[in-house]
């Protein structure tokens, strides 16, 4: 009997052990469960906002009776969308599904033609439904008289919605960015900056209020953009042709230097320097750029740009004074004149005189050694000239013609 008791006892022991065991394992399993598989997490309701015209909300977009325009406004929301227009004149509404994405105002659009007296004033509301969520924001819309300014402001319109889609949206240096380019790539600045000041031009500012305002959002990127193509240039302290009106040694230059389209530094960097001006925002930090660049306001920057423009309209120099121009070698005496300075092409000379085209100010210029004296010969858009003795003879374009 007490040997039964005994094994009773041990048996009930190793049954406690194996429950223990048994349960111990289910507790890791459902831990290593609850790390691999995170909890869904839940995504905030979809910001649905309406395009604004002219950057005011309360403005009315233009349009004339019967004419189609398009009804433009976005979405934040990672991942399928459901949305419907409601066009606010009675007429069925537009819908639809998208794949939308957080990292920026995401195009919702459709086009209608509204029909009614001048001045009525339409009322349509885009309205997204995700995740179990819904939101909705107002477009307004009135009918105006058919006039060339009418007909031009729904045509701006209707271009800044088409810029809004073409832009390229990327991340650099940790911001976001965005730029604007033809087919094949090339001059990505120019084109941005024309891009960015159409904005800027119809009150889309980057001082504006994005969740009122999608384009402020676009205008922020292309300045960031532009930014990050920017290139602090050295002007060397004492140089002749001046231009560092800031002294702080720098300009700074601005174009494509990523698609290979050629260095085009002077047709870009006014363009960037334009759309800077035109964001109105002096004291705005440069978030991308290399160094003195970046950190900086966008009014020292402006003015670094102007400085390489005033210093770059000539060829880099050295210190010394050695200018470009038109010089002289003398065989017999080995000696070295400077002539003439500036940009001058196509030189020739006969006996004692020089001749030469000065491309800064479109004329034909001489000059006559025996007296060290400089006389224009022709004012007018003059190339190749020639020499010899008392005659001289060049191309022209005076009549519209190559003449000679």
């Amino acid at each position: 009997m007490s040997s039964t008791r005994q094994k009773m006892k041990n048996n009930t022991k190793n049954i406690r052990k194996e429950i223990t065991a048994i349960l111990f394992a289910v507790i890791m399993i459902t831990s290593i469960f609850c790390a691999v598989i995170p909890e869904a997490v839940a995504q905030d309701p979809p910001e649905v906002v309406c395009v604004a015209w002219k950057g005011d909300e309360n403005l009315p977009h233009p349009t004339m009776d019967g004419k189609e325009v398009t009804l433009k406004g976005t979405v934040r929301y990672g991942g399928m969308i459901n949305y419907e227009w409601d066009f606010g004149d009675g007429t069925l509404p537009a819908t639809g599904t998208a794949t939308a994405t957080d990292a920026y105002p995401y195009p919702i659009s459709v086009t209608h033609a509204y029909t009614g007296a001048t001045g009525t004033l339409y009322v349509g509301t885009l309205t997204v439904t995700a995740g179990g969520n819904e939101s909705s924001d107002t477009y307004r819309v009135q009918i105006f008289d058919k006039t060339l300014e009418v007909e031009a402001d729904v045509a701006i319109d209707e271009g800044l919605w088409r810029l809004y889609q073409d832009q390229v949206r990327e991340i650099r240096q940790g911001a976001e960015c965005g730029y604007w380019e033809p087919v094949p790539a090339s001059y990505r600045v120019a084109y941005t900056s024309a891009s960015v000041q159409a904005f800027e031009n119809n009150l889309h500012k980057p001082f504006g209020d994005p969740t009122k305002d999608p384009y402020v959002d676009c205008v922020r990127r292309g300045l960031n953009y532009l930014l990050s193509m920017a290139n602090p240039v050295e002007i060397p302290l004492g140089d002749p042709y001046g231009g560092d009106t800031n002294s702080n040694g720098i300009g700074i230059e601005c174009y494509d230097w990523e698609t290979g389209g050629g260095r085009r530094q002077m047709y870009e960097v006014g363009m960037a320097l334009m759309a800077i001006v035109s964001s109105d925002t002096p004291g705005r930090i440069a978030e991308t750029g290399p160094e003195n660049v970046i950190g900086r306001t966008y009014r020292e920057i402006a003015q670094d740009m102007v400085d390489y423009c005033s210093w770059a309209q000539n060829d880099p120099i050295p210190v010394d004074g050695s200018i470009q121009g038109i010089y002289m070698y003398d065989l017999l005496t080995s000696t070295q004149t400077h002539i003439t300075t500036g940009c001058n092409l196509d030189p020739d000379i006969s006996g004692d005189r020089i001749v030469w085209i000065d491309d800064l100010y479109d004329g034909l210029y001489m000059y006559d050694l025996t007296n060290d004296t400089e006389i224009q010969i022709c004012t007018h858009n003059s190339r190749d000239p020639a020499i010899s003795g008392d005659k001289i003879v060049w191309r022209d374009s005076r009549n519209d013609n190559d003449d000679i």
